[in-house]
């Protein structure tokens, strides 16, 4: 257990004497990277890999500065924190205490260090826990309108013929666009088609998905692009 080292200098220095004495010692800590240091940082980072603890009381200041080694009275370690400690709180945040106490640059490296440490965390994450992975963008083609209606449009094909023979099936999708004997599915027909089945849709998408159907290009959609593009793919045999 930690215990308070009798402070006994030679002679009585000023506040900023013991200012630039524990911050030689804590420079050569940085150096060296020790242990000690390693401590502090998740005192006043917090969590690996996180950016933000909750920094240092009085107490802790004084003894984290004994363990490393700094030869601060009770007086000098209260003044020096009480200096340097956000006002509003009480609490020596990783900010104030690396601008008080650090060499420049510092903070800046450790955040980079945190920041590396929580990016590879979660790429480790990632591998064994794909699922847990934000989605994909979609493609642009997913984003457009006419991409919903179409889904919209096999889902409702397939709840009228999901339990038809395929045969069957195909004649039943077929007449709900072509109501009389060799009717052309042009675009009006195609568009009356798509309110009888009681579909909320734009103008502009249905002649997007119309085109996507229409793979010729003849203003109609024949019977072989109906079949490709139009029947369900799960009709029973």
């Amino acid at each position: 257990s930690w215990t308070d080292k009798p402070y006994s200098p030679e002679k009585r220095r000023s506040l900023t004497q013991a200012h630039d004495a524990i911050k030689a010692v804590l420079a050569k800590h940085a150096k060296e990277g020790s242990n000690g240091l390693r401590k502090l940082l998740r005192l006043l980072l917090g969590a690996n890999s996180e950016h933000y603890g909750m920094g240092l009381s009085g107490p802790v200041f004084r003894r984290e500065m004994s363990v490393l080694g700094g030869n601060l009275s009770s007086e000098e370690s209260q003044r020096l924190f009480e200096h340097n400690a956000d006002p509003t709180t009480g609490v020596l945040t990783f900010d104030r205490f690396a601008a008080a106490f650090m060499p420049p640059g510092w903070a800046d490296s450790q955040y980079t260090i945190a920041a590396a440490r929580k990016a590879m965390r979660q790429e480790k994450e990632a591998m064994f826990a794909k699922a847990t992975l934000p989605k994909r963008p979609p493609p642009a083609e997913l984003d457009q309108p006419w991409k919903a209606l179409q889904k919209e449009l096999h889902h409702r094909l397939n709840l009228r013929t999901k339990t038809t023979p395929k045969r069957n099936g195909m004649v039943l999708c077929y007449r709900l666009f072509s109501k009389e004997q060799n009717e052309p599915i042009t675009f009006a027909v195609f568009t009356r088609a798509l309110n009888e089945l009681s579909m909320t849709f734009k103008p502009e998408a249905a002649r997007a998905l119309f085109n996507k159907f229409d793979r010729d290009k003849d203003g109609v959609i024949s019977l072989l692009e109906f079949q490709k593009n139009l029947m369900p793919k799960d009709i029973t045999e």
